[in-house]
């Protein structure tokens, strides 16, 4: 007997999210997170400033995705 490939089936959803997405946006806030502390810890300013950004992309992702779930119910 032949199985399908898993590569035609859709992610599965958490919470109505795709873990994927979801996993991609808590990915994006905890690289913000820990180069906002690296940043503090050396006194570089331009570090912290892109771990806000990081953090503010995962959170925008994450946003965006709660948002279409809200359209879809």
């Amino acid at each position: 007997m032949r199985t399908t490939s898993n590569r035609y089936r859709q992610p599965r959803k958490v919470n109505g999210m795709a873990a994927s997405e979801k996993a991609r946006a808590k990915a994006e806030q905890a690289v913000g997170k820990a180069a906002q502390a690296a940043g503090r810890a050396t006194g570089n300013q331009k570090l912290i400033a892109k771990g806000r950004a990081a953090e503010a992309a995962g959170d925008a992702r994450e946003a965006k995705e709660s948002l279409k779930d809200t359209g879809r119910h």
